[in-house]
């Protein structure tokens, strides 16, 4: 990018995934950067700095990231969650295949929010789970998996992801819904109709996250 002064080497890493080390030095700062030997794909940046203003808007630091992992080859991401701290964003993207979100397939991206820049990315999640799943056909209908939850939760929307269990992955439908002014994510399994998981949103300031 205009925004690199310079471009040196830094120590290589071992490990489950082989990188080479980067330094780039910005007019604006440092960030450092592990790129992988195999396809050379980014794995992680960091910056030296921090505590920024908070000038631009969150959609602004979506769509700049959401074009930053485009030109790194990383394609078809979606937002997920994100939080916000000293005018840092950070948001997590999930892979997709077709309609099908993955979750085992997560980028997080951290922006400057003074000027929406990136400057800080970890895509350990997805270099290590991302390729092709096969077939993602669900067994039960939409409408069936939406009946299978609690009728304590208002339903406002639901699709089909890919989540991560203790005994592998699953496939789901994920139905977004309300309970006593509480927001809350239900997971239905889209091959037997069991719940797999009830998370709570927590939704603030500084963020949105499940837990």
């Amino acid at each position: 990018e205009d925004r690199v002064v310079s471009v040196a080497a830094g120590a290589d890493m071992g490990g489950p995934i082989p990188c080479w080390g980067v330094t780039l030095t910005l007019r604006d700062g440092t960030l450092q950067a592990a790129v992988t030997q195999t396809g050379g794909k980014l794995l992680w940046l960091t910056s030296d700095t921090a505590d920024f203003s908070p000038e631009r808007s969150l959609e602004e630091c979506r769509e700049s990231a959401l074009k930053f992992l485009q030109r790194n080859g990383y394609e078809t991401m979606q937002p997920t969650y994100f939080q916000v701290y000293e005018g840092v964003a950070v948001i997590s993207f999930a892979a997709t295949q077709g309609d099908t979100l993955l979750y085992p397939d997560l980028i997080k991206v951290q922006l400057r929010m003074d000027t929406a820049q990136v400057v800080g990315l970890e895509a350990r999640n997805y270099l290590m789970n991302h390729g092709p799943r096969g077939l993602l056909s669900p067994k039960i209908s939409l409408e069936e998996a939406e009946g299978r939850v609690s009728a304590r939760l208002q339903v406002e929307q639901g699709r089909l992801c890919l989540i991560p269990t203790d005994s592998g992955e699953k496939l789901c439908y994920e139905f977004r819904g309300t309970w006593e002014g509480q927001l809350y994510l239900c997971y239905i399994n889209a091959e037997n109709g069991r719940q797999e998981q009830l998370l709570k949103v927590i939704e603030g300031e500084t963020g949105i996250e499940a837990v």
